[in-house]
């Protein structure tokens, strides 16, 4: 039975399309932190081996009930979707752990986007589903008759939008040394089509043009940069751009017409147009020192993820060259509350979690609180927001 939102039914294809039988199976939790993020297994018979892997959606993502990702050894009970998987078992799309709903089985994930209405009476804000400091902001009422002098286009009755911060090395065009955050937009119709790609719905074409849309009224972008971001790579602050992708000439352009705020670290931009991928570039800081005496970063922090994040955020630094590292945790206040670590760590990648509470095991409340990191007499900072 299809699910009815907007006047039309989950039962569609493309991005949301329904396959893969339901199941219900206990097992014992495998966790595995062999990559960045940790990737989860289920064990149902008990013989040490993974039968299923546990899809949990981005690893930044916990839906608003509360619910946790389970931890290494937990005995849990799954209810989703199984796919075929590429490792020689299936992959389980996690509807429900315990009893409690992760994600909507036949509907978009809450974390993929949301919905908005044609006819909406007042700016309609789309957050970035892993930073809400992130937004593209719509202008009220009728979305389209006649999107940018198309003509003549029905706008469909709702729309699901997409927002995400995604590392810069995943946008197109190839790694890019200045580019230091990243961003996708997708407008998707009721069938899941991406309209950003001229799909046809209803015999109607949306204006899209492959990966960019325009439209009759201005929208908002809004961005929001860390300044630890450009400390830790040496970018200078003054130099920060925005740019997006122009898929018909496959390179990068920038937008002139944004306002950068150095004082609020913020990017915005008005415009009738909405492009699939931007990013924030800036360029390195020049002392007239010459390379070859130019002081080695001995390590990098990077973002934590989820940022915000409840109850727990992953923190992931790399040792440029091995040596001692200390990870200490304060509040807004400057106040001391956890040495998370304190120990020689040998150069590469490194993740540590932190579970949001103090030395003495106190749980803290939501707020703003400061990651510093040491290694061989340098230092960085960066912030984390606990949210409940």
């Amino acid at each position: 039975e299809s699910i009815a939102v907007g006047g039309h039914g989950w039962n569609m294809d493309r991005f949301w399309e329904k396959n893969g039988d339901t199941l219900t199976v206990t097992g014992k939790v495998f966790e595995d932190t062999t990559y960045f993020y940790p990737i989860f297994f289920l064990d149902i018979d008990a013989d040490s081996l993974p039968d299923y892997g546990l899809n949990f959606g981005p690893p930044w993502f916990q839906p608003a009930n509360g619910s946790v990702r389970p931890e290494h050894g937990e005995i849990v009970t799954i209810f989703g979707r199984v796919h075929s998987g590429m490792l020689g078992f299936q992959m389980l799309m996690v509807s429900q752990i315990n009893g409690e709903e992760w994600q909507p089985l036949d509907a978009p994930a809450s974390w993929a986007g949301s919905w908005m209405l044609r006819n909406h009476s007042d700016s309609t804000f789309v957050f970035c589903a892993n930073d809400s400091s992130n937004w593209l902001g719509f202008a009220p009422g009728h979305m389209g008759s006649g999107m940018g002098g198309m003509g003549g286009m029905r706008w469909p009755d709702s729309t699901f939008m997409q927002f995400w911060e995604i590392y810069p090395d995943s946008l197109p065009g190839g790694h890019m040394s200045e580019n230091f955050m990243g961003f996708y937009a997708n407008i998707l119709d009721p069938a899941g089509n991406s309209m950003m790609g001229g799909s046809m719905w209803g015999g109607n074409n949306w204006g899209g043009h492959h990966g960019w849309m325009n439209f009759e009224k201005n929208h908002q972008l809004h961005f929001q940069y860390r300044e630890e971001d450009l400390h830790s790579y040496g970018f200078n602050e003054n130099t920060v751009e925005l740019h997006y992708w122009d898929p018909s000439q496959d390179s990068w352009k920038k937008a002139n017409n944004a306002v950068v705020n150095t004082s609020e670290n913020t990017v915005s931009l008005t415009s009738n147009e909405i492009y699939t991928y931007y990013t924030l570039r800036a360029v390195k800081t020049t002392t007239g020192v010459k390379t070859a005496s130019r002081t080695v970063p001995a390590v990098k922090l990077y973002s934590n993820y989820p940022n915000p994040f409840n109850p727990e955020t992953s923190i992931s630094f790399e040792m440029i060259t091995g040596g001692q590292v200390r990870l200490d945790i304060y509040n807004i206040a400057g106040q001391h509350l956890l040495t998370l670590l304190n120990e020689v760590r040998d150069a590469g990648s490194h993740l540590i979690k932190w579970n949001g509470r103090d030395f003495k095991g106190k749980q803290m409340p939501s707020g703003i609180y400061l990651l510093k990191i040491q290694a061989n007499e340098q230092s960085a900072i960066q912030r984390m927001t606990l949210l409940k």
